[in-house]
């Protein structure tokens, strides 16, 4: 996000704020108001320190959180656009100048992220008034003069493993992988009498991602939760569009269109599309975001993304197809290597011409439990490419391979191979959506005995782990429908090839054990079909 900083006419003033608590030493910044002034004078930007809505903070309170330390990591919540790495930015100018021998590690979920916040943050160290205390500041790593360094980071398992500096300020970490994460808990270290103390920053992008995690388990995770919404961003509305007198409104609740509620507002707010949301509360916001570019962002966005990324409020799952699915434990195992001669192998597929061409690796184990220890995901290839990277990448005996049934050419292609060593036979694979999703979600939902499910995926599997998290249903006026999501378009490849192959596997075996009507006259059991075998002949 980037702040527009008016040139102020008291630049004076500002340089005076800065050097007398530079001459105040180490220990200048004792209360909250001093680090305002600081910030202001540093900046010439006013931070919101004013929350507008019940149990918000702003983010002048995680500037404070993270340069007053408390001893508990914290946790922010704040709107897509928000101000969060520019304030994460001014936080590490602040500690570099005022807290000599600190270190900083400030990361960023990828590298455009971790680059704007290097940049805001040299940019504040360029100030006339500390400008000279920089030693070095190349390669995305600035030193002071009096030992204070601050290293800026992306957000990988080899990025975060870095140095152990005192404080850790990791951007979108909604963004990171789960492991990504673990790793980022464990880099913090005080010393030279600084606590280490770890923020993690992000809007709530997923209703199973990490923020949603966190939240969740803030108690238990010894978090300081801290929140801002696009409210306490935005600049005031002024009485000219608003209007003086106050005024009732009816108005349509964003969770359910159907349902409407009294609110108080003023006279002029009927007029404007941001009532249902807004509610006129942006009478008392004291930000800079412009109030059209907020309004154009809400004609734009669906319900659930504007309540998740600018409400700052949890996703909410019932647009999601898997809702018991969550990108981590129990669900998400550590790579393994499934037993050689034990329980039943199968594949899946999913064929694209320019689009992916995703194979997925199943092994159901002897205790009837399903995981997908591997996926193979290429486009742009022969098919024999394709076939050669999927037969030679496992040495397992694979008793079906499952496949689109529309894709009957590709199928055709497959067994067809001039090379016989790499010719694979497809099955064609059951295809309803909404029956197939309904038995993966069988297998998904958690034992309330055991406290685990019945499948269970490595974390090899980045694509369909990305997929799976924002695989959800079209929303249209509030209601749930059966479509799926237009920003799921050419991104649900590897959900398809998950339920051609689970769905279908386990409509054969109920198939198989069901005997018909001769069968039962002559009580015979029945038997496997083909060469797929039940775990009980193995």
């Amino acid at each position: 996000m980037s702040v527009a900083i008016d040139k102020p006419s008291d630049e004076a003033v500002r340089l005076a704020v800065v050097d007398h608590f530079l001459r105040k030493g180490k220990n200048g910044i004792a209360t909250r108001d001093d680090l305002y002034r600081v910030a202001f004078g540093l900046t010439g930007v006013k931070i919101p320190f004013q929350p507008v809505c019940q149990d918000h903070q702003t983010p002048f309170d995680y500037l404070a959180a993270s340069y007053f330390e408390s001893g508990n990591d914290l946790l922010v919540s704040g709107p897509r656009g928000g101000g969060k790495t520019w304030t994460t930015a001014v936080a590490n100018a602040a500690d570099l100048v005022w807290k000599p021998k600190i270190e900083i590690a400030s990361v960023g979920a990828i590298d455009k992220q971790a680059k704007r916040c290097y940049r805001y943050t040299t940019q504040i160290l360029a100030y006339p008034a500390i400008a000279d205390m920089m030693v070095r500041s190349v390669m995305e790593m600035t030193e002071m003069n009096h030992g204070a360094t601050y290293e800026q980071l992306v957000g990988t398992i080899n990025g975060v493993n870095s140095p152990h500096p005192q404080k850790v300020r990791a951007d979108e970490v909604d963004l990171m992988g789960s492991e990504v994460l673990e790793e980022l808990q464990m880099v913090a270290q005080g010393k030279n009498g600084i606590p280490s103390t770890t923020s993690m920053i992000s809007s709530i992008k997923f209703a199973d991602g990490n923020m949603s995690r966190m939240i969740d388990n803030v108690g238990e995770m010894g978090l300081t939760a801290l929140t801002w919404c696009y409210k306490e961003v935005s600049e005031p509305c002024g009485i000219e569009r608003r209007g003086k007198k106050r005024k009732w409104y009816i108005v349509k609740d964003m969770d359910n269109p159907k349902r409407e509620y009294r609110t108080k507002a003023w006279e002029r707010c009927g007029e404007c599309v941001l009532l249902h949301s807004c509610r006129g509360d942006l009478a008392f916001s004291t930000g800079w975001i412009p109030i059209v570019d907020t309004i154009k962002e809400f004609k734009k966005l669906d319900p659930d993304t504007w309540q998740s990324q600018k409400e700052c409020r949890q996703v909410t799952k019932k647009a999601q197809f898997y809702p018991e699915w969550f990108d981590g434990a129990p669900h998400v195992i550590p790579d393994f290597s499934p037993p050689v001669g034990e329980g039943i192998y199968f594949r899946s597929w999913d064929h694209g011409a320019s689009s992916l061409t995703v194979c997925q690796f199943w092994w159901i184990s002897p205790e009837w439990n399903y995981y997908l220890f591997d996926e193979y995901v290429g486009a742009n290839l022969l098919f024999e490419e394709h076939a050669r990277s999927v037969v030679t990448r496992w040495d397992r005996d694979f008793v079906r391979d499952y496949s689109d049934p529309a894709a009957a050419q590709e199928a055709h292609e497959y067994a067809n191979l001039k090379d016989a060593r790499y010719r694979v036979h497809m099955t064609k694979a059951f295809n309803p959506r909404e029956s197939g999703v309904r038995i993966v979600r069988g297998l998904e939902k958690v034992d309330p005995v055991s406290g685990k499910p019945q499948k269970f995926v490595c974390k090899r599997c980045h694509n369909y782990r990305g997929e799976k998290k924002g695989y959800r249903r079209k929303i249209m006026n509030g209601v749930v429908t059966d479509d799926v999501d237009p920003s799921c378009r050419n991104k649900d490849h590897s959900m398809d090839t998950e339920r051609y192959g689970v769905a279908s596997f386990i409509k054969e075996q109920e198939k198989d054990e069901r005997p018909s009507r001769r069968r039962a006259m002559r009580k015979r059991p029945s038997r496997p079909r083909g060469s797929l075998r039940s775990l009980e002949s193995l």
